[in-house]
C-alpha cells in the first residue's frame, strides 16, 4: 500500500469505529500494530540511498482551500476530487491535515479539468485576496519590503509544505526566487505552476508600483499554455521541467517599499477584487453549509470582533447577511441547473436545513420556487 494513503489519523479513526463495536482489546492491538508498521515505514521512507534525513512530500491541505471554494462555488461534489488523498470536505475547512504532494497536484489538475478552465491555478493565484493564500498568510504588506516579503515566504514555506525547497539570490542586478521540488512529479504540475505565478505577479506587482515594468520580470514554469494568452504577452513566460518554477527580476525591487495598496494600473484583463469582500466570498463559499451561519460565528472564523467585523462590512457597503444570502442563491441556482442533487440536499448544501425555510428564500432570491426555476432553465438549457 502507498503510505500516503494510509495515515496514521486513519488508524485512529478505524479504532474509534471498532470500540463502538465492543471489540476493543483485540482491535487495539492491531491498530498498535499497524501504527508502528506505519511508522516504521516513514523512516524508511524518511532517509534517502545514502541515509540522510529525508522530508515526505506533503501539503497542509488548507492549500486546496481556494480552489475547493472556487470548485463548490460551481456546484461540484469536491468529496469525490478529494476521495484519492483520503481526506474530505471537513478535514480542507479544518485545514490542518496533511495530503501527499501528488494528490495536490492531481486535486488541482482534476478540478481544472471538471471546470473547462485550462488556467484555473493562475486565476485563483492573482484574484484571490493574497493575504487568504495559505502560503501568503502570515505575510504584512503594509510597510516591508519587497525583500523582506519573499525572504518571509521563503522561511515560512516549510510550515505548509515539503514539497520543494526555495532560494532568494542575488548577483547585485538580477534577484532569483527559484523553487525546486523534492520529488518528481508523475506529470507536469502546470495548474500549480500557474498558481505560483499568479500571486508572484499580483505580490510583486503591489509593491513595486509605480515602479512596476511587465518587461523585466521573467518566468520558467513547466507548462506556460496554463498561463493566460494576456498575461503572456506582458510578462516573458518560459518553458521549464517539472521540477519548478523561478522568476527573475530586478535586483533593486527587493529593496522597494511596499505603500500597502494594491497596484491602482492593473490591466483590464486583470479581475482581482477588493480583498475584503474577496476573502469574505471564499470563506463564506467554503463553509456554506455551516450552522448557524451569524455574524458572530463568522468573526470567529475571520478572527475579528463582530463589531469590528460589522463596520468593515458597513464601509464596504454591505453586510454580512447580504454577503451570505448571495452566496446561498449563487450556489442553490447552480446546483439547480447543474447537478442532480434533491431540493432537499441542495437547500442543505448552502446552510438552510428546513426546506421550508429554503423555499421561501429562494423564492425571495428569484421570484421563482425551486421547482419552477428548474423547471424553467431545463426548458431553455432544451431550445
Amino acid at each position: 500500500m502507498n503510505i500516503f494513503e494510509f495515515p496514521s489519523w486513519q488508524c485512529t479513526a478505524l479504532h474509534d469505529c471498532i470500540f463502538a463495536c465492543g471489540a476493543q482489546t483485540v482491535i487495539s492491538n492491531m491498530v498498535e500494530l499497524s501504527k508502528k508498521m506505519l511508522e516504521n515505514a516513514n523512516r524508511k521512507l524518511d532517509r534517502d540511498s545514502s541515509g540522510r534525513q529525508m522530508k515526505l512530500p506533503t501539503v497542509e491541505c488548507s492549500m486546496a482551500q481556494p480552489f475547493v471554494s472556487l470548485a463548490l462555488s460551481h456546484g461540484l461534489e469536491v468529496e469525490k476530487f478529494l476521495e484519492p488523498s483520503g481526506l474530505c470536505l471537513k478535514d480542507v475547512q479544518r485545514g490542518e491535515a496533511f495530503m501527499a504532494g501528488q494528490h495536490w497536484y492531481d486535486l488541482i489538475d482534476n478540478l481544472a479539468k471538471a471546470l473547462s478552465n485550462p488556467h484555473l491555478g493562475f486565476d485563483v493565484g492573482a484574484n484571490a485576496a493574497l493575504n487568504t493564500l495559505p502560503n501568503l498568510s502570515i505575510l504584512e504588506t503594509q510597510s516591508a519590503t519587497l525583500g523582506d516579503l519573499l525572504i518571509s515566504l521563503v522561511v515560512d514555506v516549510g510550515r505548509i509544505s515539503s514539497m520543494a525547497n526555495y532560494n532568494l539570490e542575488t548577483n547585485g542586478h538580477v534577484a532569483r526566487l527559484v523553487a525546486k521540488r523534492t520529488f518528481k512529479p508523475s506529470s507536469p504540475p502546470g495548474q500549480v505552476d500557474g498558481y505560483y505565478l499568479g500571486f508572484m505577479v499580483r505580490l510583486v506587482r503591489s509593491v513595486c508600483d509605480p515602479d512596476w515594468d511587465s518587461k523585466k520580470l521573467q518566468f520558467w514554469v513547466c507548462k506556460p499554455d496554463c498561463i493566460p494568452d494576456w498575461q503572456r504577452k506582458e510578462i516573458s513566460v518560459r518553458r521549464t521541467n517539472r521540477m519548478g518554477a523561478h522568476i527573475e527580476f530586478p535586483a533593486n525591487w527587493l529593496l522597494l517599499r511596499s505603500g500597502g495598496g494594491q497596484s491602482q494600473n492593473l490591466p483590464e484583463n486583470f479581475t482581482g477584487a477588493d480583498d475584503f469582500l474577496q476573502q469574505t466570498r471564499d470563506l463564506l463559499e467554503l463553509h456554506l453549509d455551516k450552522q448557524p451561519a451569524t455574524l458572530n460565528w463568522f468573526a470567529e472564523l475571520y478572527s475579528q470582533s463582530p463589531d469590528r467585523l460589522k463596520r468593515t462590512f458597513r464601509a464596504n457597503g454591505t453586510s454580512f447577511k447580504a454577503e451570505l444570502e448571495k452566496c446561498r442563491a449563487k450556489r442553490a441556482k447552480t446546483l439547480l441547473v447543474n447537478s442532480q442533487l434533491s431540493i432537499k440536499e441542495i437547500g442543505e448544501s448552502v446552510g438552510l436545513l428546513d426546506q421550508p425555510s429554503f423555499h421561501r428564500s429562494f423564492k425571495r432570491w428569484t421570484g421563482m420556487t425551486p421547482n419552477e426555476f428548474k423547471k424553467r432553465n431545463q426548458i431553455c438549457n432544451s431550445d
